[in-house]
């Protein structure tokens, strides 16, 4: 038989439970717009039966856990994305900076200091004699190794920001491993009871997200809920302790470049995609390639425009003289020769040290149309106007796959939010149901009152 005390603490109990569950519904609710913040449900079950001797009757209601609603597929899908977003963004970012510097077509560009220097050329061959023009085309001529210079140290200059970008990221991983297994151990130590630490575990979530933005990172947890960080092949954290990462320079590049590697090792940190992937794939792939096919092109207008004059003669009757110094064939050095800086008479425009002949300055003026380079299919103007548009595919190329990656992250984050984000319309239906349950057991308790009030009375 069940004492009217014992319906007592079952009202007791149930009121308890319906408060404690409005309570959880009272944090949700303030924290609506709280970045990362994952929903809780109290977790109620009912108590253990009780046998009367007749049967089993309940002995009520009880809150046995509160826990975060979080589906962890879809943080690992929405963290997976994120990195590839972070990839293409570094990629898509510095791209347009190529872009801008190249300025093509515009005024100073490559491709129309090069029109100016051929152009320079063909008013040689009309007035061979001319000081003038002569004194014009070495000024051509400096100005297209100026623009060769200019344009290589300004790629040079955005591979040494990457590299600073690249080190500052690092420096972000080793606080955001730091911070995790810090969080690691303090859910460690939370959870000995039993009972989930959600606000660690939120905060864990978050840092998991924003690492996620700069490097992949494979998650898997343990039996003690502490998490095990896997960047790359190798462990970033396991437990209460996180391995750091460190920057040092590359021995093997030619710009301020840098490489990173796992603390006290020389093996380097293979990142697969997220911010650090895409600055190393725009500084040492495609900048890397555009500084290449400057340097190819500058050599080959070195060499070519070096043949044609030296078979000609100059105004002093020299001959067999470079016009670009040969022993400089990069962007970042091409030169006019010492001989052409000292005298100008040094140009070679006639084919035959006859007055007044311009038959060498118009050879060298035609080799703007000559297939020089890429294996002898394509112009100098043609080969640097592949190169301009080369650049434009992989900058749209990049914002393509960043805008198609943006579209999946952000249908996983709804999925995410209408997993773990908090809805009012929701919260105010549950919050409705449990004052409603707790009216109820108020009333069961005023009842239970009457009668024991009752019985007193009528036994004197």
């Amino acid at each position: 038989m069940i004492s009217l005390n014992a319906n007592l603490e079952i009202a007791k109990r149930a009121m308890q439970t319906h408060q404690l569950a409005m309570s959880v519904l009272g944090t949700n609710i303030a924290n609506v717009n709280t970045p990362g913040y994952s929903r809780r449900r109290a977790a109620i079950r009912e108590c253990r039966e009780v046998d009367t001797g007749t049967g089993f009757v309940g002995a009520g209601a009880e809150v046995v856990d509160i826990r975060r609603v979080r589906d962890s597929l879809l943080d690992s899908l929405y963290r997976r994305h994120q990195s590839r977003v972070g990839e293409w963004s570094g990629v898509e970012d510095y791209l347009g900076k190529v872009e801008t510097l190249m300025n093509e077509p515009g005024a100073g560009g490559l491709s129309e200091t090069m029109g100016e220097f051929w152009a320079a050329w063909e008013d040689l061959a009309n007035e061979p004699e001319s000081q003038a023009v002569r004194s014009q085309l070495r000024l051509r001529a400096e100005a297209l190794c100026e623009t060769f210079h200019r344009l290589e140290s300004h790629l040079r200059g955005l591979q040494a920001n990457i590299s600073g970008e690249v080190a500052s990221l690092v420096d972000n991983v080793n606080r955001l491993g730091e911070r995790l297994a810090e969080v690691n151990r303090m859910v460690q130590e939370g959870e000995v009871g039993g009972h989930e630490a959600s606000g660690l575990r939120d905060e864990r979530d978050r840092l998991l997200d924003e690492l996620s933005d700069i490097a992949n990172v494979e998650v898997e947890e343990a039996t003690d809920g502490s998490l095990v960080i896997m960047l790359g092949s190798q462990v970033l954290v396991q437990g209460g302790t996180s391995r750091g990462i460190e920057y040092a320079t590359d021995p093997g590049g030619r710009s301020s470049s840098c490489r990173f590697v796992w603390e006290g090792t020389d093996h380097e940190v293979q990142v697969e995609s997220g911010l650090l992937r895409g600055y190393l794939r725009v500084r040492d792939e495609h900048i890397e390639g555009y500084i290449a096919n400057l340097d190819q092109l500058a050599a080959t207008i070195v060499s070519q425009v070096n043949a044609a004059h030296s078979a000609g003669y100059g105004l002093d009757g020299s001959t067999g003289l470079d016009f670009f110094d040969p022993d400089r064939v990069t962007a970042a050095d091409i030169g006019v020769d010492a001989a052409i800086q000292s005298s100008l008479d040094a140009i070679a425009a006639s084919a035959g040290s006859l007055q007044g002949d311009g038959q060498n300055a118009l050879a060298v003026a035609g080799l703007r149309s000559v297939m020089t380079m890429a294996g002898a299919s394509t112009t100098f103007d043609g080969y640097y106007g592949s190169l301009v548009g080369q650049i434009g595919i992989d900058s749209r190329e990049s914002s393509s796959f960043r805008e198609a990656e943006e579209v999946l992250v952000l249908d996983i984050e709804s999925q995410r939010m209408a997993t773990s984000g908090v809805s009012l319309d929701e919260e105010m239906a549950y919050l409705i149901s449990y004052q409603h349950a707790y009216e109820a057991m108020v009333r069961v308790t005023q009842i239970v009152d009457e009668m024991m009030a009752t019985l007193i009375g009528a036994m004197g």
